[in-house]
């Protein structure tokens, strides 16, 4: 099954992105910062929609975890966000 949608992966670990490529469907995005920064939902967007992956008026799912909460690598946010 591939989602009719872009799936869009951000990560700040090279591992993981490597990973990332093996998913079908899945684009792999390196994020070199702090994953767990407020502002970082609105830098990732704002490079996306730069590169052309997103555009204006798009709606972005957007599932992360809290660093404070972070345990097994398990999302406990998420968020539908309009670009």
């Amino acid at each position: 099954f591939k989602p009719k949608v872009p799936i869009i992966g951000v990560t700040n670990n090279v591992s993981t992105l490597k990973k990332l490529c093996l998913f079908w469907g899945v684009n792999p995005y390196l994020h070199l910062g702090d994953l767990y920064s407020e502002q970082l939902e609105d830098k990732v967007l704002a490079n996306l929609k730069k590169q052309g992956l997103i555009q204006e008026k798009d709606n972005v799912v957007i599932c992360r975890a809290n660093a404070s909460d972070l345990k097994d690598g398990k999302a406990n946010c998420v968020k539908v966000k309009k670009v």
